[in-house]
């Protein structure tokens, strides 16, 4: 697969293991960073790796849009740039433009561009984002949904991961303790909705294979494990496995209802493999 380059950017908590995984798979891998401290680490894992601050794109990094897929994947800064972020998307989109090629572009957006409060959501409901956050990804998805008709020749397909897990990212180390050294849990009638990032890893691996061989793959998928339930027993049985955690739910009076429904075992013989519950 030497001739097929598939560019990552944001090589972070997803984006570097992502770009590991695929060059096992004999992918050439490029990929982005905006800190000079990371290159020397990402080049000596075979990643060839570009400063990039966007939205300036500057000559040396334009090659990372001239790939058969690129991969965004790079959070909103609300609290420290909450405006430029869609600018930053639109530099990436004008470049992109200029490839008069077949290309996939897969963007990481977010469960959050659903409300809180609109209970179940597929892929097919309409969201409605109840923070900056997800408002400002709805923007994008729409801005790019646009854009993309205008280019035949490419395909877009937008991840809405729901909350990422693994390794490092522990739930029941999500939230603070109090002043008796206890996990403070509010909502515990709200629906639980995670996905591990080796499930996000494996379903972008399989929608690549299938993206080359000319098969179809879905515009907006939502990745979330299926079926965690609540969060009073999901926390319950993630704290069996910490003793020293203990934990103090505490009710709210405005519960959130939504539950993340995923179609993504519909597509290429996928299946969830890695539950937040066993981390």
């Amino acid at each position: 697969m030497e001739n097929y380059n598939i560019s990552i950017i944001g090589l972070g908590w997803l984006g570097q293991p992502l770009a590991k995984s695929l060059k096992y798979e004999g992918y050439n891998i490029l990929g982005s960073t905006t800190r000079d401290s990371k290159l020397a680490e990402l080049n000596a894992e075979g990643i060839k790796t570009f400063i990039l601050n966007l939205p300036i794109i500057n000559s040396e990094a334009k090659i990372l849009m001239d790939s058969d897929v690129i991969f965004l994947n790079f959070p909103p800064k609300i609290k420290t740039e909450p405006d430029i972020f869609i600018k930053k998307i639109e530099s990436l989109t004008n470049e992109l433009s200029k490839i008069k090629r077949k290309q996939l572009l897969i963007f990481v957006s977010s469960t959050s561009v659903y409300g809180k409060s609109q209970g179940e959501v597929s892929e097919d409901s309409d969201p409605i984002p109840s923070t900056k956050s997800g408002k400002t990804l709805l923007e994008a998805e729409n801005f790019l949904l646009d854009q993309f008709q205008k280019f035949p020749q490419k395909v877009l397909s937008i991840f809405r991961p729901s909350g990422l897990v693994g390794f490092d990212r522990i739930p029941i180390n999500f939230f603070p303790l109090n002043e008796n050294n206890e996990i403070e849990i509010t909502d515990p009638v709200a629906p639980v909705n995670f996905v591990h990032r080796e499930d996000i890893i494996e379903f972008t691996k399989s929608l690549i294979k299938f993206h080359r061989n000319s098969q179809p793959i879905p515009q907006i998928v939502n990745l979330s494990f299926p079926d965690l339930g609540i969060k009073r027993p999901f926390y319950e049985k993630l704290g069996n496995r910490f003793q020293d955690k203990k934990i103090n739910f505490l009710e709210t009076p405005d519960s959130s209802s939504k539950r993340v429904l995923s179609s993504a075992e519909l597509y290429f013989n996928f299946k969830y493999q890695h539950s937040p519950l066993k981390l």
